[in-house]
C-alpha cells in the first residue's frame, strides 16, 4: 500500500490539492497556455484572472493614453555583438534561449527550442554540454557554451582540445562563442554527469568514455587568473580565427576586478551576466 501511495503521490497532488496557480517551475495555467498555443486552440480566458494581482512584487504593464500601434513597433530589437576588431559579428535578438544542455533536455527538447529559435531568427545556447546533432538539425543559431569540462573540444584527460575547438567553432550554425567560467547554480562547485544518465549518445556529443560519471571541475584548467582568461579568449579570437568570444559569469566581486582589469589592459570581450 506504501509504494502504491507513493506512485501516486504526484498525481494526486498536481491534480487535486495543489492550485492552478502553484505549481513549479511552471503552474498550471501557463502550462495550459502553452498547450492550448501548440494545439492552434483558444488561449484566452474571459472574466478577469486567478493570479492576485495585489501581492508583493506582482508586475504588470500600465495603461497608456499615447499607447503606440503594434504595426508602429520594431519588434526586432537586436543589438551587435563584438568589439571593433571582431572580423564577424553577430546581430543578437536581445531575448534568446538560455543554456540547457542536451543531456539535461531530451533530443525532441533540443530540436523543439532549435527550431523555434530558427523561425524566430534568434539564438539557441546549446549550455556546457556540447554540439549535438539536434542542435544542427534546424540550423538554428547558436550560441557555443565551453564550461570548465571542455565538452565538445575535450581532450582524454579532461583538457581544452584546440583541434576539436576549431572544428567546430567554423560550423555555419555557430554564431558566438560563451565560456562560462563557474556553475550558476553552485558558484564554487563543480558538477557531476551520474554514469547511468552517460548515454553513448551523450558521450558522443561530449567526448567522453559512455556509461561512466563525469565530473565538471570547480575552475578552468586553461587559465586561472585574469590574464591568462584574456590571453585563453585572444586565442581563440586570433589562432581560429573566430572573434564573437562572450564571457559568462556567475563570480560577483571577482567578476567587477575583472572588468577593471580588461578596461585597463586588453581590449574587452562581450560580457554575457
Amino acid at each position: 500500500m506504501r509504494w502504491l501511495m507513493e506512485d501516486m503521490h504526484p498525481m494526486i497532488q498536481q491534480y487535486f490539492i495543489e492550485p492552478d496557480t502553484d505549481g513549479a517551475p511552471i503552474n498550471r495555467i501557463l502550462r495550459s497556455v502553452v498547450y492550448q498555443r501548440s494545439k492552434k486552440s483558444m488561449d484566452t480566458v474571459p472574466y478577469g484572472t486567478k493570479f492576485n494581482v495585489y501581492r508583493v512584487g506582482y508586475e504588470w504593464i500600465g495603461h497608456s493614453l499615447a499607447a503606440k500601434n503594434l504595426d508602429d513597433i520594431n519588434l526586432g530589437l537586436r543589438v551587435w555583438v563584438g568589439d571593433p576588431d571582431c572580423k564577424q559579428p553577430y546581430h543578437a535578438s536581445l531575448l534568446n534561449i538560455s543554456a540547457m544542455s542536451f543531456g539535461a533536455l531530451s533530443s525532441h527538447a533540443i530540436m523543439a527550442l532549435n527550431g523555434g529559435a530558427k523561425l524566430g531568427n534568434f539564438a539557441h545556447n546549446t549550455g556546457e554540454g556540447g554540439i549535438s546533432s539536434y542542435h544542427l538539425k534546424y540550423a538554428g543559431d547558436l550560441i557555443w557554451q565551453i564550461g570548465t569540462g571542455y565538452f565538445g573540444c575535450r581532450t582524454v584527460s579532461g583538457g581544452f582540445n584546440k583541434k576539436l575547438f576549431a572544428e567546430k567553432a567554423i560550423l555555419p550554425s555557430v554564431k558566438m562563442i560563451e565560456v562560462k567560467l563557474s556553475q550558476g547554480a553552485k558558484p564554487g562547485h563543480g558538477r557531476v554527469l551520474p554514469a547511468c544518465k552517460n548515454t553513448p549518445e551523450i558521450a558522443e556529443t561530449r567526448g567522453v568514455e559512455a556509461y561512466t560519471q563525469i565530473n565538471s571541475p570547480a575552475t578552468h584548467s586553461t587559465f586561472s587568473t585574469p590574464i591568462e582568461l584574456l590571453a585563453f579568449i585572444q586565442q581563440l579570437r586570433d589562432r581560429y580565427h573566430y572573434a564573437r568570444v562572450c564571457i559568462s559569469q556567475r563570480l560577483a566581486g571577482y567578476f567587477s576586478f575583472l572588468l577593471a582589469f580588461m578596461s585597463c589592459h586588453y581590449q574587452s570581450p562581450s560580457l554575457l551576466f
